[in-house]
């Protein structure tokens, strides 16, 4: 009677190890390093009036890096960063259906969405990695979607661009 069950178990077990190899086969290499800020003013020099809103949605980005993660880590200078994002601003239009274009990894595509709320809200960020630089404009109907939008979109930018970013790092 024992063993069926002791063959159960080790065929379940094999089982597990061959899935958590063969989903860690595609997995990066490396993990890329994001720094996410947005301008401040300094002491004595005049406030821009939406710097607390873009702190806001720096926090909203890097709350849903902490959770998803997805090959990247934030990190807290840009020293080390592999990618660096700049919030830039945020823009709320009411009632109406907003089209946001985003540009698509600098080669002049365009994805266009449709939202239709009566309250839409949009995030713009700037994306750095080497001395490549895209704006990227996403949308949601809360701060926090927008700001989820716009890292969906910096993980295909990463997905798409990772062997170039990583390209002095594997020559080593």
């Amino acid at each position: 009677m024992q063993r069926p069950r002791i063959a159960t178990v080790l065929t379940v077990m094999l089982g597990l190890v061959g899935a958590t190899l063969a989903s860690q086969e595609g997995a990066p290499r490396y993990v890329a390093r994001v720094y996410v800020f947005t301008q401040q003013a300094k002491p004595g020099e005049f406030v821009d009036l939406g710097e607390k809103e873009r702190r806001d949605s720096v926090k909203d980005i890097k709350e849903v890096w902490r959770i998803s993660g997805k090959g990247l880590r934030v990190i807290d200078s840009p020293e080390n960063a592999h990618i660096t994002l700049e919030v830039l601003g945020r823009n709320q239009v009411e009632d109406g259906t907003v089209g946001v274009a985003v540009p698509i990894y600098g080669g002049g595509a365009v994805a266009t969405t449709q939202a239709k709320y009566q309250k839409v809200v949009t995030v713009r960020l700037s994306v750095v990695g080497r001395d490549y630089k895209t704006d990227i404009v996403q949308g949601g109907r809360y701060w926090r979607d927008a700001a989820a939008a716009t890292t969906l979109m910096v993980e295909r930018w990463l997905k798409e661009n990772y062997d170039v970013l990583f390209a002095d790092i594997a020559k080593k």
